[in-house]
C-alpha cells in the first residue's frame, strides 16, 4: 500500500465493472468461463475447475448486489451450469465435475446463491440452498474441520483430506445461509 496510488470510489467502481465485463465477454454458451489461456500459443487449455467456477459465480452475484451491469445475467448462466452438475443424495446436493465433488465448489455456490437471494429477493433457489447447506454440514467433522471431498463411488466423504480454503468457505456459506 505504501507504493500504491490513491484511488477514488468511482475509479474502484469502474475497475470492478471492467472485471465484470471481462467475465461477460469470456463466458461460453454453456455458462462456463475462460479458465486457462496460453497467449504465446493462442490456445485455450481443456482443463476446468468447478471450485473456481463457483467462486466466479459468487463474485458476480456480489457485483450484481452492488449494481454492476451484466453481473446478474452472467452469474445466473454460471449457476445453470453448476445446477446441471449437481450430485443429489438423500436430502443434500453438491457440485460434481468429472467425478470429483469438492466441498469448496458447493460452499461457494451456496454463498453466491445466498447473495443472489439477498440482493434480488428471489426465492427460486431456496431449495437448492438448503440442499447445499446439508451437504456442507455432512462434510463437517465433529471437530469442526471440513472434509475436502466426497467420493461419489463409495458414497461417502473422503476421510482425512482437507483443504486450506474449504473450511473457511464452508463456514462463510453456512453463515450466509443462516442469514438468508
Amino acid at each position: 500500500p505504501e507504493r500504491c496510488p490513491s484511488v477514488t470510489a468511482p475509479e474502484l467502481r469502474d475497475s470492478a465493472q471492467a472485471s465484470v465485463d471481462w467475465f461477460v465477454r469470456n463466458q461460453e454458451p454453456d455458462g462456463t468461463w475462460l479458465y486457462l489461456y496460453d497467449a504465446d500459443d493462442d490456445t485455450v487449455a481443456p482443463e476446468y475447475n468447478a471450485v473456481r467456477h463457483a467462486g466466479v459465480t459468487m463474485g458476480l452475484y456480489q457485483a450484481a448486489a452492488a449494481g454492476l451491469s451484466g453481473a446478474l445475467r452472467s452469474a445466473d448462466r454460471g449457476t445453470e451450469w453448476a445446477l446441471d452438475a449437481l450430485l443429489r443424495r438423500d436430502r443434500w446436493a453438491a457440485v460434481e465435475y468429472l467425478g470429483e465433488v469438492p466441498t469448496g465448489a458447493s460452499a461457494l455456490l451456496a454463498a453466491g446463491l445466498a447473495y443472489r437471494a439477498q440482493a434480488t429477493g428471489d426465492a427460486r433457489y431456496d431449495g437448492v440452498l438448503r440442499r447445499l447447506g446439508r451437504f456442507i454440514v455432512a462434510q463437517t467433522e465433529s471437530t469442526g474441520a471440513v472434509l475436502a471431498d466426497y467420493d461419489p463411488e463409495s458414497r461417502a466423504p473422503v476421510a482425512g483430506e482437507y483443504s486450506d480454503y474449504y473450511t473457511g468457505e464452508a463456514y462463510w456459506a453456512l453463515a450466509l445461509l443462516h442469514r438468508a
